[in-house]
C-alpha cells in the first residue's frame, strides 16, 4: 500500500456516517443496447459493518444461494487494530491475525495463525524515523518477498522494489499523486505480472490493465486485459453502482451494486 487512509471508510471510498455496506457482484450482459445484470457471482455478496469512528467491526461473505461462507470480527485496542478473527461457514474458528504496533503509532507486524495456533503467514515492517522503509512477507516462517521503499514523499510512497527470498528483484511499484491524491499505481515486472490502475479524485478506479478491481483495494491480477469502470452515485456522493467494461471495445463484464446504510 502507498499509505494508510484516515479510516476504513476512506479505504472503501465511503463518505459520511456509514454504518453498513453490502456489495453484490453480477455478471454483466447487454440487452436492447443497455447493460443489465446477469447471474450473481458465486461468492458475489459481501457485507461490511463500521463503528462510529469509521473502522470495520465485521465482514461477511455469502455464496450465490445466500449461505454464509465466512465471517471476520475486528477488535481494537487503544484505537488501533488489535486482531481479526475469521470463522468458516460452520461458525468455527478458521484463523486469527494479530497486529503489533510500535509506540501505538507504527504498525510493526501482523501475523496470521490457523485454528490450532500455528503460524501461517506474517508481515514484518521496518521504519526509518517516521517513514516506512521495508515490508517482509513470510509464509510458514519462510521469507518469500521483501519490499524496499526507494522513493517517498512524507507519508506517500512513490516507489518500492520487490525482491524474492534470494534477493533477486521481482518488480517495481510506482505511484503517482496529484494534490496528495493517488491517480495511478503501476507494478512493473515481467509481461504477465505487470499491471496498472488509474483512479479519479475520489479514489475510484477508472481504468486498469492486466488486473480487475473487484472492490476497493482488492485487485484480481489473474484477470488480464483492459477494464473500464463507470459509476452511479447517491445523494451523499457515494457510488452505489459500478459497471465494469472489458477491452478497448468496452464489452460488459461485471455489475457491482452497493447498498449503503447510514447511521
Amino acid at each position: 500500500m502507498w499509505r494508510k487512509q484516515k479510516t476504513d471508510l476512506d479505504e472503501n471510498q465511503l463518505k459520511g456516517n456509514v454504518a453498513f455496506v453490502k456489495y453484490s457482484t453480477y455478471e454483466a450482459d447487454s440487452k436492447f443496447g443497455e447493460i443489465v445484470k446477469g447471474d450473481l457471482d458465486f461468492w458475489g455478496v459481501s457485507t461490511i459493518e463500521f463503528n462510529e469512528a469509521g473502522y470495520i467491526t465485521s465482514t461477511s461473505v455469502f455464496d450465490e444461494d445466500g449461505e454464509l461462507y465466512s465471517k471476520e470480527n475486528y477488535s481494537y485496542k487503544n484505537g488501533k487494530l488489535d486482531n481479526i478473527i475469521r470463522y468458516n461457514s460452520e461458525g468455527k474458528l478458521d484463523s486469527k491475525t494479530v497486529y503489533k504496533w510500535k509506540d501505538d503509532k507504527q504498525l510493526s507486524s501482523f501475523i496470521t495463525y490457523d485454528k490450532d495456533g500455528k503460524e501461517i503467514q506474517k508481515f514484518i515492517r521496518e521504519y526509518e524515523g517516521e517513514n516506512l522503509k521495508s515490508s517482509s512477507y513470510y509464509y510458514r516462517d519462510e521469507l518469500k518477498t521483501k519490499d524496499i521503499i526507494t522513493k517517498i514523499d512524507g507519508m506517500y510512497i512513490l516507489e518500492s522494489v520487490t525482491y524474492d527470498k534470494d534477493g533477486k528483484e521481482k518488480g517495481k511499484l510506482i505511484n503517482e499523486f496529484i494534490s496528495k491524491k493517488l491517480i495511478k499505481s503501476e507494478y512493473i515486472s515481467d509481461k504477465e505480472s505487470s499491471y496498472s490502475v488509474r483512479y479519479n479524485e475520489d479514489g475510484c478506479a477508472v481504468k486498469s490493465e492486466n488486473c480487475y478491481v473487484e472492490k476497493p483495494g482488492i485487485l484480481n491480477t489473474n484477470e488480464k486485459g483492459i477494464y473500464y469502470y463507470e459509476y452511479e452515485f447517491d445523494n451523499k456522493n457515494n457510488w452505489i453502482k459500478c459497471v465494469v467494461l472489458k477491452g478497448e471495445d468496452k464489452q460488459p463484464f461485471k455489475v457491482i451494486e452497493r447498498e449503503i446504510t447510514y447511521s
